[in-house]
């Protein structure tokens, strides 16, 4: 039997894809809220799945909030371009 993916790492997969896609640019991407509210999820899940990003390198937390795409993956979406 395969094991189900959680709601939080299906969401990290698709925010991993929109990163690589270029949809998020240097300037960060939507807030918890907002992401809540697109992925229908509550915020708890959206934080689960932002931390998933952050352990990878993906992304770094700024003060207030603010969630930045790290350099390093925008240097690969542009390499894949």
């Amino acid at each position: 039997m395969r094991k189900r993916k959680s709601k939080s790492s299906h969401i990290a997969e698709i925010l991993m894809h929109r990163i690589t896609s270029g949809t998020y640019s240097s300037g960060g991407m939507p807030s918890q809220r907002a992401l809540a509210e697109e992925f229908a999820v509550s915020r708890n899940t959206i934080v689960e799945a932002i931390n998933i990003l952050e352990i990878g390198g993906w992304i770094t937390r700024l003060a207030r909030h603010r969630t930045k795409i790290t350099s390093r993956c925008l240097l690969y979406t542009s390499d894949a371009a």
